[in-house]
């Protein structure tokens, strides 16, 4: 009995590894999204900037 609940136990700490992994990923490529946007208006704020100062008002 004692065997079987030493391999339940291990079947349970890989799946919460397993989904702690998975959960992992996902947090990675939301960041990574973020990371892009806030890039993506960095230059677009940039540009704007750069406009104002060539051609102002």
């Amino acid at each position: 009995m004692l065997k079987q609940q030493q391999i339940n136990e291990i079947e349970n700490a890989r799946s919460l590894a397993k989904s702690q992994l998975e959960e992992l990923h996902r947090n990675e490529k939301n960041y990574q999204e973020t990371v892009q946007r806030l890039e993506q208006q960095i230059n677009e704020q940039n540009s704007r900037e750069r406009e104002q100062i060539d051609f102002p008002a």
